[in-house]
């Protein structure tokens, strides 16, 4: 196996994940054989162990608030129907029916939303951007100006 060491003078989002990662209880000897891997295609994303048991997201604010959104409006079918249905003009049983179709409702919500940003913004009010992007805790750590979620 490769082991490529975190070397927190790299960039700014490797600083943001050793200052986190210390102050998560990592010891320095730990830290010298902590796998370092940024995926090509997204380079906010680091896998410390080669088979994604810890992944984290490491998020400037606005690459943040890029990937909830997306998440929200990729996932609005699993919203509870009460919740959706201050955003769109359909009762809470006709929002319930229609995600009955699960995965295949999110275009047709989606469709039906007549308050995008109300909805963004109260999503994120209500759960935080924790919620819909740290899978494995919910959790969202800030460090050094970026936020940080474990996958």
């Amino acid at each position: 196996m490769t082991v490529n060491y975190i070397n927190h003078d790299h960039d700014d989002k490797a600083k943001a994940l050793h200052s986190f990662l210390v102050n998560d209880g990592f010891t320095k000897e730990e830290m010298n054989h902590i796998k370092f891997k940024i995926n090509d295609d997204d380079t906010s994303y680091i896998d410390l162990d080669g088979d994604a048991n810890e992944s984290y997201m490491i998020l400037s604010d606005k690459e943040a608030e890029k990937k909830c959104n997306e998440y929200i409006w990729d996932n609005l079918w699993s919203f509870k129907a009460e919740f959706l249905q201050h955003y769109m003009p359909l009762e809470v049983e006709h929002i319930e029916k229609i995600q009955e179709l699960y995965e295949d409702a999110n275009d047709i919500l989606v469709k039906l939303v007549d308050n995008k940003g109300g909805l963004e913004r109260d999503a994120k009010l209500s759960d935080g951007r924790g919620h819909f992007l740290a899978t494995y805790d919910g959790a969202e750590e800030e460090y050094s100006n970026y936020f940080i979620y474990r996958c």
